[in-house]
């Protein structure tokens, strides 16, 4: 059984080197919350979905998590 978790904070990253998922699926952040400032406002005028609003998000695996794309995905505790 192949598992693939959501999100990429610390604890799905220890899963995934520790063979408990095969892959995660993370979320732009920032992305999402910009993203959602623009939908609402077409929506009030008709303007629908767009796809620039659709969520980007990036898929990490054991292969490619040292990756400069899958570290930038991973998510940040601290600032």
């Amino acid at each position: 059984m192949k598992v693939v978790g959501f999100d990429a904070d610390p604890d799905q990253i220890t899963a995934l080197k520790q063979g408990t998922v095969q892959a995660l699926i993370a979320q732009s952040a920032v992305h999402d919350r910009d993203r959602r400032r623009g939908p609402g406002g077409r929506g009030a005028v008709g303007q629908g979905d767009h796809p620039e609003d659709r969520t980007k998000f990036t898929i990490i695996t054991s292969a490619n998590l040292n990756s400069a794309a899958s570290q930038a995905a991973i998510y940040k505790t601290s600032c």
